[in-house]
């Protein structure tokens, strides 16, 4: 009975020392206007991971990040891409930061695409390559695609058109894609992540 007493105030000691969650960057984007916009986020760890999000409303997240500074990236390379370098991160201390990225000069200025070019690379949710990966497209051709031993798939679609499939591989969830084939994404190399079955 003592030692049942014992391994029940280790448990709550634990269960006290743990942190309580938290988002470790928040990244606000918005146009020189001061108005919210949409752009492709990319956030770079020192150790080399890579972590990609589209704001929703002008706002990304980025939420399991350690305490090391990161490098984000705003925007397409091939236009007005925005990169601040070494926003410092502390633990348990949420960090938000504002980017301005002028995205309507890029859709005025830019060459029309004739064909866009995506690199999709399929990994579990600890970033390890899945190469038993299948990517049905639907759309604009109906057809299979297999991976190779690193996961990555490599299609080419016309200007206008949109990749539209869905990413199979046996014991994990099926992950729909879907890109348009426009100028910001003319050559477009997307990590797809793909949930266990079972996993929430």
């Amino acid at each position: 009975m003592k030692h049942l007493y014992i391994s029940i105030i280790l448990l709550l000691v634990t269960t006290t020392l743990r942190a309580a969650g938290y988002c470790s960057l928040t990244i606000k984007v918005e146009s020189p206007s001061g108005k919210v916009t949409e752009a492709r986020v990319v956030v770079e760890e020192e150790n080399g991971q890579r972590t990609e999000r589209t704001t929703r409303q002008g706002v990304a997240e980025f939420c399991g990040l350690g305490i090391n500074p990161v490098s984000v990236t705003v925007g397409s390379a091939y236009c007005n891409q925005v990169i601040v370098r070494n926003v410092g991160l502390e633990w348990n201390k949420p960090r938000k930061v504002s980017v301005l990225y002028d995205e309507a000069a890029c859709q005025g200025e830019s060459l029309p695409v004739a064909a866009c070019t995506f690199l999709l690379r399929f990994v579990d949710s600890k970033r390890v390559p899945i190469d038993a990966v299948v990517f049905d497209e639907q759309k604009p051709f109906a057809q299979s695609h297999h991976a190779d031993e690193y996961g990555r798939i490599f299609v080419r679609i016309a200007a206008r058109q949109e990749l539209s499939g869905i990413g199979l591989a046996n014991g994990y969830k099926p992950a729909q894609i879907n890109i348009p084939c426009i100028s910001k994404n003319y050559v477009l190399e997307q990590m797809v992540i793909l949930q266990k079955s079972g996993q929430q």
